[in-house]
This record gives C-alpha cells, sequence and structure tokens, in this order.
C-alpha cells in the first residue's frame, strides 16, 4: 500500500471538501484558508525537524547512523499506518457525504432533464395534432368547394 503523504492528503480533503461544499462558498473559503494555514505549518515543523535530525546525524559515527535509520524508518512505518488508518476512517464519513450530494445532484438534474423532454413531447403532439386539425379542415372545405361546384356545374348544364 503506498504512502500517503501528509501534503497529499491535505489535497485530497480540500478538494473533498471544496467539491461538496460548493453552495456554502463563505464557510468553503475559510475552511480552505485555514488547511493551508495547517499544511503551511505542518510542512514548516517537518523542515524544522528534519534539519534538527541532519544536524544530529553528522555528529553521529556511520554505526549510530545505521541504528538510528533504522529505528527511524520503524517508527515512521507504525506512524504512517496508524496516520493511514484514522484518515482512512475519517475520509470515508467526507467521501460518503460527497458521494451523497453527487448522487442527489445527479438524480435532480435527470428529472428535470426527464421534465424538460416530456414537455417538449407534449409540445411536439399538441403541434401535430393542431396542424392535423388544420389539414382536415382545408380538406373539408376542399371538398365542400368540390361538390358545390359540381353541383354548379349540374345546374348549368341542365340549364
Amino acid at each position: 500500500m503506498k504512502k500517503i503523504t501528509l501534503s497529499t492528503l491535505t489535497l485530497i480533503l480540500l478538494g473533498t471538501l471544496t467539491t461538496s461544499m460548493a453552495d456554502t462558498m463563505p464557510t468553503t473559503e475559510q475552511s480552505a484558508t485555514q488547511m493551508q494555514t495547517q499544511s503551511q505549518e505542518a510542512r514548516q515543523q517537518h523542515v524544522e525537524k528534519m534539519n534538527q535530525l541532519k544536524e544530529k546525524m553528522a555528529e553521529m559515527s556511520s554505526a549510530e547512523r545505521e541504528v538510528a535509520m533504522k529505528q527511524m524508518r520503524s517508527q515512521m512505518q507504525e506512524h504512517g499506518e496508524q496516520h493511514d488508518g484514522a484518515h482512512e476512517h475519517n475520509g470515508a464519513g467526507e467521501m460518503s457525504h460527497t458521494r451523497n450530494i453527487t448522487q442527489q445532484r445527479s438524480r435532480t438534474q435527470e428529472m428535470q432533464h426527464s421534465e424538460q423532454m416530456k414537455q417538449g413531447q407534449q409540445m411536439a403532439q399538441h403541434q401535430r395534432g393542431e396542424q392535423m386539425m388544420k389539414e382536415h379542415q382545408m380538406t373539408e372545405e376542399m371538398m365542400q368547394m368540390q361538390s358545390t361546384q359540381e353541383s354548379m356545374g349540374d345546374r348549368t348544364s341542365n340549364h
């Protein structure tokens, strides 16, 4: 399993929060600012710790450095596993919430699209019906005109 760094996790959470809370922009902006500040502080602390570690390592002998590196690796691995487990649990709730919101929005959009399609179909059917009625009326009028002309033609030929 790959290790997730603090900055990567921060970016993932920031992206999740930004997309899930688009409706509440002022709170999202405040949260994003707070998270960026916390992330920057964590990076600064990390840099300071690494500089201190480098200074200590420079003072050690090669055998002491090797032992210290092994201890540090095991501690980092334990800490990473604990850290990943905690964030997976917290992240799952947020991701589930985000997924639910996204699904609700998708359903709403589908319903709106479906309603628009129904209205369009109804309008088209209504227009077709009106057109057929007009054609029927015109056909009846033409038939009446023809019958009138024929009856007039019959009268003139009888006279």
